[in-house]
């Protein structure tokens, strides 16, 4: 899994940003040919998921690079560090931003809405 990175991104007015990002993923022997495949396999790991470093949910990713080509060994540890590189696309939305979406089922309890046209989103009764 990715233990650190840096990211660097054009912001945006949208809830969605644009990254280029720089990751470290630490891949077992089994990868020692096929780091671009493990990369791609630990950032699927990542889809749809709350990213601190990003501050966002990585919804897309792509131009995925394993940089040097080569891994390294720590402390004899059986996994190999990489160093990768690439794209992605955030949803990173700020306090305070109006997001609308489309009722697409209400109850006493909440309303369900589709954001874009491809996220659901419940909000309690409590918070409207």
């Amino acid at each position: 899994r990715p233990r650190s990175g840096s990211v660097s991104a054009v912001p945006l007015s949208v809830p969605f940003r644009q990254i280029e990002a720089e990751a470290t993923f630490s891949l077992p022997p089994a990868y020692i040919e096929r780091a671009h495949q493990g990369a791609n396999e630990m950032l699927n790991a990542r889809l749809l998921e709350f990213d601190e470093r990003f501050n966002g949910v990585l919804l897309a990713y792509s131009n995925v690079k394993v940089k040097g080509g080569l891994g390294m060994v720590f402390c004899e540890t059986p996994e190999i560090q990489y160093r990768v590189s690439f794209s992605g696309l955030v949803f990173t939305p700020l306090q305070g931003m109006i997001l609308s979406g489309r009722v697409s089922h209400l109850t006493a309890g909440h309303i369900t809405l589709l954001f874009c046209n491809a996220f659901q989103v419940s909000i309690a009764r409590a918070r409207v």
